[in-house]
């Protein structure tokens, strides 16, 4: 789980659209990122395709639909405002979502997203096997220069992107279903062995007690698609 709601407020924070907006939260699980705009937008619309993550999301947003995000169950130009946290990862072909938010935002409609990263070309393979142990369903290990060629490629223009540092407890981020105990250990394990090259870029702490808080690395970004 993660803990820190830097990320959410800085998305909610970049939001400078009418306070009526119509708004999609994309894979929305338990609708945390669309309700972190709640008084600053009109209606919220949750997508998720799991009937327990929907459970959850219709407590916070105004409705949840079930859905496919490579086939989303909207009309175009239905929605001010898209957002999404931590998912284009688990997506084999993200271009397919991404070209499928453009599609459904009206004409000056802005997408904001935001995505953990890694530092760079010395820990992204590193940082990849931490992730994969954590979430099997992990496909794409993205930069921040993946994220923003997502947007342009989609046709969305006058990006700007934030950056954020946060400190991460990681036996709170592994204490999930989707985490086996085999894996938690694993995990902890690239932590205790990471190469002097990790080390330079990615800073984290190893506590007495064997605990492990990590400084992740953020970037939130935000597209407007044209006008008409």
């Amino acid at each position: 789980w993660i803990t820190d709601d830097a990320i959410l407020s800085t998305q909610a924070d970049m939001w400078d659209g009418p306070d009526d907006a119509r708004v999609l939260d994309v894979c929305c699980g338990s609708g945390v990122v669309g309700n972190a705009f709640r008084g600053t937008v009109g209606h919220i619309t949750g997508l998720d395709l799991t009937p327990e993550m929907i459970a959850m999301a219709e407590t916070r947003l105004d409705v949840v639909q079930q859905g496919d995000v490579y086939d989303m169950p909207f009309e175009d130009n239905q929605f001010d405002l898209a957002c999404n946290r931590e998912v284009l990862h688990l997506l084999p072909r993200p271009d397919i979502p991404v070209g499928q938010i453009f599609r459904v935002l009206k004409p000056g409609g802005t997408f904001i997203v935001s995505q953990l990263v890694p530092y760079g070309p010395e820990d992204a393979p590193w940082f990849f096997r931490i992730v994969k142990k954590k979430q099997p369903l992990f496909f794409n290990n993205l930069m921040a220069e993946d994220m923003v060629k997502l947007l342009e490629d989609a046709g969305f223009v006058d990006i700007t992107m934030k950056e954020l540092i946060c400190w991460e407890d990681i036996d709170i981020w592994i204490d999930t279903w989707e985490t086996p105990n085999l894996h938690r250990h694993e995990i902890r394990q690239l932590y205790y062995d990471a190469p002097a090259e990790v080390r330079r870029v990615h800073p984290f702490e190893i506590r007495p007690d064997g605990g492990i808080l990590d400084q992740w690395r953020w970037v939130v970004l935000r597209g407007r698609k044209p006008s008409a």
